[in-house]
């Protein structure tokens, strides 16, 4: 997965966290992913993102074993190379993200086929 374009999270993920997805246990992968899925959708700056990352956690249940793998790997280079971005106070609540920026995530996204595979 290319994160050229860089992924915001208003707040870093804490593996560490004793709450956190990264400290429970799970009978399978498709309960990790959507563990993390869950986790890490409010933390995306990007609501198109955001949006992308709760729908993989209601929709990973529903897919083949090789998918659930591609939407894990999707959740590691979020986990690995997203970054919190500095507040810009500018009065408006809206993401600060160029078109460009969201063009290049989502053409990433799209390469995994991670909206066909969840209907989005």
């Amino acid at each position: 997965m290319n994160s050229d374009g860089g992924i915001s999270l208003s707040e870093a993920c804490d593996e560490d966290d004793p709450e956190g997805p990264g400290a429970q246990a799970y009978n399978d992968q498709i309960s990790e992913v959507a563990a993390w899925a869950s986790y890490l959708a409010p933390k995306m700056q990007a609501e198109s993102l955001a949006s992308v990352m709760k729908q993989v956690a209601e929709g990973v249940s529903g897919v083949g074993k090789q998918h659930v793998g591609m939407a894990m790997s999707a959740i590691n280079v979020i986990k690995q190379t997203g970054s919190v971005a500095e507040a810009i106070d500018t009065g408006d609540e809206k993401d600060n993200f160029s078109e460009t920026e969201i063009d290049k995530i989502n053409e990433t996204l799209d390469k995994y086929s991670v909206r066909k595979l969840f209907g989005i």
